[in-house]
């Protein structure tokens, strides 16, 4: 018996066309012949996973790949950055904080982000995001624009103004009206913190090896 079995029949004068294919296939029927020994079966002469086909020994002897592509690594390529919501970094990432690793222990990751965060030679370094907020890179429409892509931005404080009073007599506002001339006039916020910044919550940010 054989192992394919089809009713289309082919003639020398046949030209092969996409719609005669899918006849064919949709024609074609298989038996267990093509099969034996595997993890498959026919079932209404069409190919489907055997019952408990795929198991711990068709794992052990090599009949599935268990060190193929997964979903979740397909969807997250080497090289995206998440942060996570523990302190150490999941299975299959680094934690973002500067190190340097072997370009050889991590080829795939040294492929998608080479020498940006520093390195040389065998060894490269993660991007180093600890303490530091994530800045979309390049120049926006409206003409707000980051730094240089993978370095670090000192912070700043933009131009602003602060109002100020003082009362007809004077007080309220010490000038120093000593000479003649404009006088500048500083005003220092009353406050004890050493940065400028939002609300936040600190998380681990991590690297897709």
């Amino acid at each position: 018996m054989g192992a394919v079995n089809t009713t289309y029949t082919f003639t020398a004068t046949d030209t092969i066309t996409s719609t005669k294919m899918n006849n064919i296939i949709d024609e074609t029927t298989m038996t267990d012949d093509a099969i034996i020994g595997t993890t498959l079966e026919v079932a209404a002469g069409k190919l489907k996973i055997r019952s408990q086909g795929i198991t711990s020994n068709e794992l052990g002897a090599g009949s599935v790949n268990p060190s193929a592509t997964t979903f979740a690594d397909s969807l997250l390529p080497s090289g995206a950055v998440m942060a996570f919501a523990m302190n150490t970094a999941p299975s299959g990432w680094l934690g973002a904080d500067g190190a340097s690793v072997s370009t050889a222990t991590y080829a795939t990751l040294f492929a998608a982000i080479g020498y940006t965060y520093g390195g040389s030679g065998g060894s490269f370094n993660l991007p180093d995001l600890r303490g530091y907020f994530v800045r979309g890179s390049g120049t926006n429409s409206n003409g707000t624009a980051s730094g240089s892509f993978g370095a670090k931005q000192a912070d700043m404080v933009g131009p602003h103004t602060h109002s100020g009073s003082y009362f007809k007599d004077g007080s309220g506002l010490t000038v120093n009206t000593t000479g003649g001339g404009p006088h500048a006039v500083s005003v220092i916020p009353n406050n004890s913190g050493t940065e400028t910044r939002p609300k936040n919550i600190a998380m681990l940010y991590c690297i897709k090896q």
